[in-house]
């Protein structure tokens, strides 16, 4: 993970170490994985958290993550179980549960509900951006490539991962 700054490499560890610590699994996910193995420097990245034990509060893990990263601005998204770090030099951690999403109708918000790793990388756009990095202390860095993204950044190609990628999300054009 040579291409995060030192601060977001630190927000890495901080986010494996306590999820490993509240009962969940976390891992780098995204275009932050995708730009690693490209050799791009990283301005943000993603986590996401997904559960190992039942009844575990979301928020209090993004809590003691925005205090031992030292954020300086914490922001809660409840109906997402999302929230967003700003970290020193301008750097940007976002945070998640691993989550399914169903959406009404074309472009309305979704409705989420908890998931594991596998539903929540197949929720994404693109199988470049469905990679991820565990965080946990025992395996950090490990590459976890469910969908086909590592060949594709190889034979740099661009993939939907579903049908209604476009259609659920009209930004992702």
């Amino acid at each position: 993970m040579k291409f995060l700054s030192a601060t977001l490499f630190n927000a890495a560890r901080i986010c494996g170490s306590e999820a490993k610590k509240a009962g969940f699994n976390a891992y780098l996910v995204g275009g932050g994985v995708r730009d690693i193995i490209l050799g791009i420097k990283c301005g943000d990245i993603d986590v996401c958290f997904e559960p190992t034990t039942a009844g575990v509060s979301i928020k209090s893990l993004y809590d003691k993550i925005a205090k031992k990263t030292r954020a300086g601005s914490f922001k809660f998204h409840r109906e997402f179980l999302t929230a967003e770090l700003a970290l020193k030099g301008g750097y940007r951690l976002d945070l998640s549960i691993t989550r399914s999403e169903i959406y009404i109708r074309p472009g309305a918000l979704p409705v989420i509900k908890p998931s594991d790793l596998r539903h929540y990388v197949f929720r994404r756009d693109f199988t470049v951006n469905s990679l991820a990095l565990s965080l946990d202390p025992s395996k950090f860095g490990e590459l976890i490539d469910l969908c086909g993204g590592a060949d594709d950044l190889k034979s740099k190609k661009i993939r939907a991962l579903h049908v209604k990628s476009f259609k659920d999300d009209p930004t992702r054009i």
